[in-house]
């Protein structure tokens, strides 16, 4: 769990996709990241309880929505 803190701590811009946000550890990933200052994009069909807390939250479903930021970035 160390190497993942780490890890999150360091990371600019983070995707949270398709979670519950419920399932521990997992579900405070996106939060660690953005209390260490990441971007957090949260990709989800429904609002979590960390939704609040990300710079941004898409509700619809990920394979429609994720080719969409991805143009929109120009990747």
């Amino acid at each position: 769990m160390y190497a993942i803190s780490v890890c999150l701590e360091r990371v600019q811009t983070m995707l949270v996709v398709g979670t519950s946000g419920m399932v521990q550890p997992a579900a405070s990933f996106g939060l660690v990241a953005k209390k260490a200052g990441a971007f957090v994009v949260e990709v989800n069909r429904s609002h979590t309880p960390q939704s609040p807390f990300f710079d941004v939250s898409l509700q619809g479903k990920a394979g429609e929505l994720l080719p969409q930021l991805l143009e929109y970035i120009d990747l």
